[in-house]
């Protein structure tokens, strides 16, 4: 039953996956948080810098590096789609 209910949004791994880039979206935006972008990628659950940097512009339309520039002088994107 739960991945029907899941179905929709691409199934359960698309939805954690979405979820953790969320986060990491988040913590990008915080301006207290100064640890590498592959560091942030790492703690939450991308092993591969590479494979995360595809997520995140797949995902947000953005590169992560891009996104926390934005963020530091207050020009952050849109919320979360």
């Amino acid at each position: 039953r739960l991945y029907e209910v899941f179905e929709p949004e691409g199934g359960v791994a698309r939805a954690i996956q979405r979820e953790r880039l969320r986060a990491i979206r988040r913590a990008l935006a915080d301006p207290r948080e100064a640890r590498p972008i592959a560091a942030l990628a790492e703690a939450f659950g991308f092993a591969d810098p590479s494979v995360f940097s595809r997520a995140f512009r797949r995902e947000f339309g953005i590169t992560a590096g891009d996104f926390r520039e934005h963020a530091r002088v207050g020009l952050v994107p849109e919320p979360d789609r």
